[in-house]
């Protein structure tokens, strides 16, 4: 088994490639410009070869800029993503997630699915049952 990669785009967003084709995001604080244009470019480069499983962990999370939040829904793409998981949405931002990957999948076509989950074991669980 290759061992997994691990990097960081700024202090507040750190990912984790784990094989076979899993990227982890540890989010803490706020989501600014730049950090969107970090993040998506890593989707992009990952996507691009291969559609991916996201795991993201937004436990910590505390906003995303409307500047961030434009350049996401610009430039992300669904089918860059086989299927997505977030680990601790608060309800309010599992209806905007829920939203914006079905409106993704609408207008730019894509089978993703979005899942939910309170912890990361939960969400290990969710994959070791070949959800990929």
């Amino acid at each position: 088994m290759t061992p997994a990669r691990e990097w960081s785009i700024g202090p507040r967003h750190h990912f984790r490639l784990e094989e076979p084709g899993v990227l982890w995001l540890k989010v803490r604080g706020e989501t600014t410009l730049e950090d969107a244009h970090g993040t998506v470019a890593t989707y992009r480069e990952l996507g691009t070869r291969k559609p991916f499983v996201f795991v993201a962990d937004i436990t910590e999370a505390t906003s995303l800029s409307r500047e961030a939040r434009r350049y996401s829904a610009r430039h992300l793409r669904a089918e860059w993503f086989r299927d997505v998981a977030y680990i601790g949405a608060r309800p309010g931002m599992k209806v905007l997630l829920r939203v914006r990957f079905f409106l993704l999948s609408l207008l730019r076509g894509s089978s993703a699915r979005v899942f939910f989950f309170g912890t990361e074991a939960a969400a290990r669980a969710w994959l070791g049952q070949g959800s990929r």
